[in-house]
């Protein structure tokens, strides 16, 4: 998944929320004391929803002042010509060991290549809400790359870094790999293995232990929105160092690559690879699902589990029904994909498998199929094994908007109400089209109301 997307959430901090939670309980529909397993009545629960109950107060405080990350680092009024150089890219992670989630911003739109550099700012937690700025003692301000990636690639006990560069040709700079000495200083650590590959396409990224060896490996997402590339997996020695492994990961195809996430979608003990890839004019536009036999040897079966494209198109559309009629003259396998951006997984009906999150763009035109039978944002449900884990998308009955430019998504419960919400931020450059308030660019917070899996009759 895109690193920076679960962050996103948590850095706005913004007092906006306006949808009611409907909770549900489970009780047992028998109240007398009879424990007799042999009455199947006795087993029955059913669900019975409590009325909505309205926020009294937002959810998020604005403290960005207060936290201290504002420091020589904002211009409310900058002076006509400022340099652009935003931080827009953000993730976090402990990288001094003090059990503190640590921030991380990177440039967004820097231009390398003519004068204004990659530029990283770190921030410390301290544990109250402020943060001190640490972007020059860590070594990493000045690292040319676009994204970091974290994990214990030498298993000393902290937090390394993955830098992917998606510029090609640009200089001599390389992907590296960089050692944390535990108090978050870095240092390149040269001969690393991921620093051989001169196509510095790398978009995203991701740590894991694909093969069993207790050793972190390392999958690189190539191409972001701008290149067809094939993308890398490595094994990790456990030293810091990596070996090119890529050849398992099985007929692939040169497609951007512009999010992935690591995920035991079929519950077999394995990490499995989700790739959200971008463009429909590139091989349709169709995802990648990597499954894992356990040794780290991979196999596409996106297109079997309903995870490559989807037989329906763009839900604005009429001429698509909102997006519940299948492309004609197509199947599995040649629907249209999609633009992909996004990507997250979590178990959103509460059953016991992983589902998926995925945010795309998807213009809302009759003028070209390509465009109106793109994918738009998916929330695709796990079957589980009685359905061979097919993901059967279920945005619309859940009563998801549409917006064509969704960039960023995320799972996680932030009203600790044991579902998981969704969070999603929105490229507001299409709004100007639609004249509805659901379908602008805002950025979203959808509290889910009931799981459906939750509460669910068992007998």
């Amino acid at each position: 998944m895109k690193i920076w997307n679960r962050l996103f959430l948590a850095l706005l901090l913004c007092g906006m929320l306006s949808l009611a939670i409907g909770a549900c309980s489970c009780d047992d529909d028998d109240d007398d004391d009879d424990d007799d397993d042999d009455d199947d009545d006795d087993d029955n629960y059913e669900c019975d929803p409590s009325d909505p109950v309205e926020p009294e107060a937002d959810f998020f405080v604005d403290i960005s002042d207060q936290s201290g990350m504002r420091v020589d680092n904002y211009y409310e009024d900058p002076p006509e010509g400022i340099q652009r150089n935003d931080h827009a890219r953000v993730e976090s992670a402990d990288i001094n060991g003090d059990g503190y989630d640590d921030l991380l911003m990177h440039s967004l739109f820097p231009n390398a290549q003519n004068g204004v550099p990659f530029e990283h700012l770190v921030f410390l937690n301290n544990g109250d809400g402020t943060f001190t700025d640490f972007s020059d003692e860590s070594g990493l301000r000045d690292v040319q790359a676009g994204f970091f990636a974290f994990g214990d690639v030498d298993n000393d006990g902290d937090q390394d870094a993955f830098a992917g560069l998606d510029i090609f040709r640009y200089e001599d700079y390389r992907s590296l790999i960089l050692l944390n000495d535990g108090e978050g200083h870095f240092t390149v650590l040269d001969d690393s293995g991921v620093d051989d590959n001169y196509k510095t396409y790398a978009g995203n990224a991701l740590f894991a232990d694909f093969n069993g060896d207790a050793n972190l490996d390392l999958f690189v997402g190539n191409g972001h929105t701008m290149y067809a590339a094939t993308d890398l997996l490595y094994f990790g020695n456990g030293d810091g160092t990596f070996e090119d492994v890529s050849d398992r990961l099985a007929d692939q195809t040169a497609q951007p690559t512009n999010g992935c996430i690591t995920a035991d979608y079929d519950n077999d003990g394995d990490l499995d690879i989700f790739v959200s890839t971008y463009s429909v004019s590139t091989l349709n536009g169709l995802n990648h699902l990597w499954e894992n036999d356990g040794k780290g040897n991979f196999t596409n079966v996106a297109v079997e589990r309903g995870f490559a494209s989807l037989a329906t198109g763009n839900y604005y559309l009429v001429t698509t029904d909102h997006g519940t009629a299948p492309e004609p003259g197509a199947g599995p396998g040649t629907y249209v994909g999609s633009n992909g951006f996004g990507i997250d997984c979590g178990d959103v009906d509460n059953d016991g498998d992983l589902d998926i999150f995925l945010t795309t763009i998807s213009h809302a035109t009759n003028t070209d199929e390509l465009r109106k039978w793109s994918d738009p944002t998916q929330l695709l449900i796990n079957g589980g094994e009685d359905e061979d884990f097919y993901l059967t998308n279920e945005f619309l009955e859940r009563g998801l908007i549409f917006n064509e430019g969704d960039i960023d998504g995320a799972m996680v419960d932030f009203d600790n109400d044991g579902l998981l919400d969704l969070s999603l931020s929105r490229d507001k450059k299409y709004e100007d089209r639609y004249y509805e308030w659901d379908n602008k660019g805002w950025f979203g917070l959808w509290r889910q109301q009931i799981g459906r899996a939750s509460c669910r009759e068992r007998v």
